[in-house]
């Protein structure tokens, strides 16, 4: 069950296309009730609002007082008939549908915690390369848009990149960023789940946050940080897609212990390299995890994904291009349905 958004707006003609607007993509986070007047609103049953958005021209500590019966009183701000969008005394009701969502979220997320969050017990995967020049960020957005196309979604793909490339492939933008989520996690007062709602970017399935703005950010965010962030994905999300660099096995240790499950991208079945780096990372290798080769296998249960751009025509084609192409190999159809019969790690 969500938190409660009461508006009270006298204009019903807006009220009809707003709700229409929100209905088109229904939100079990917020619940959104409606009075024409401060006197119809104390009537509706079984009200106990987390914000109340008031039309201008009726007084905000009448509405305070009306509502001081509450245990916790509500968040009140202006409804207001301009810019800008947000700002502390009120919001702007002609914003997009899913604009005026994110500020709602985002003003909710200021509060402690409304409503007790059930976690979905959302898997973890992530792919990393041993060799470099394997292509593994491109493998992972392949597999992300193809496990999508054939399991239906949701799916929530990062990138661990410091300068954040790979989380930009997804279209639409959030005022919000990765650095505001870890802001809103280091208080106590906040509540991270409204927060992480309010900076999603959502594409046909996908869901992706906007990397901070620069790559000094993400390397001040503390191990434990990172830890509680990928729970809170766990605790969000069905499934979490992660491009993560090799070094962070290495510099973060107790991170990888939040994986599901593991690919590996190497450009040949080299047994040797594997088990090296097994050692020097100390990483459980488990029946959950498995090898992607991008040269001939000799063999095993490797999954063989062959190089796109070393087929003729031999000019080196886009990203975009290798991406599309790769989604048509029957190899990612395994590693998709790899990913949706592995369970959650014990």
């Amino acid at each position: 069950m969500g938190v409660t958004v009461l508006i009270i707006d006298s204009d019903v003609t807006f009220k009809g296309r707003l709700l229409a607007r929100i209905e088109r993509d229904p939100d079990d986070l917020l619940q959104w009730r409606w009075a024409e007047t401060l006197e119809e609103a104390l009537r509706l049953p079984a009200l106990d609002p987390a914000l109340i958005l008031v039309e201008e021209g009726i007084e905000l500590e009448q509405v305070r007082e009306a509502f001081s019966h509450l245990v916790l009183p509500p968040r009140l701000l202006v409804w207001r008939d301009g810019p800008p969008a947000f700002d502390t005394w009120g919001v702007n009701k002609f914003q997009s549908a899913e604009a005026l969502r994110r500020t709602i979220l985002h003003v909710i997320s200021l509060s402690a915690p409304r409503v007790q969050h059930v976690p979905r017990g959302g898997k973890l995967f992530a792919f990393t390369g041993i060799d470099g020049g394997v292509g593994t960020s491109t493998i992972v957005r392949a597999t992300a848009r193809t496990y999508v196309r054939r399991i239906g979604g949701p799916l929530f793909y990062w990138s661990m990149d410091p300068l954040g490339r790979g989380s930009l492939f997804l279209d639409g933008t959030s005022p919000y960023t990765l650095s505001d989520l870890i802001l809103s996690m280091r208080l106590t007062a906040g509540d991270p789940v409204m927060r992480l709602a309010a900076c999603l970017i959502k594409d046909g399935g996908l869901a992706t946050l906007s990397p901070p703005k620069r790559a000094e950010d993400v390397m001040e965010i503390e191990p434990d940080e990172w830890l509680r962030f990928f729970q809170l994905l766990k605790d969000t999300q069905e499934k979490i897609l992660v491009d993560l660099p090799t070094a962070f096995f290495y510099v973060m240790p107790e991170l990888v212990q939040a994986l599901d499950g593991l690919f590996l991208v190497l450009r040949n079945e080299e047994r040797g390299l594997l088990e090296r780096w097994a050692a020097l990372t100390k990483y459980s290798w488990e029946g959950r995890d498995r090898v992607i080769v991008r040269e001939a296998p000799r063999g095993g249960d490797a999954i063989y994904l062959p190089f796109i751009e070393s087929r003729p025509p031999i000019e080196r084609r886009s990203p975009e291009d290798i991406e599309q192409e790769l989604q048509q190999q029957p190899a990612l159809e395994e590693v998709v349905r790899w990913m949706s019969e592995t369970p959650n790690r014990s």
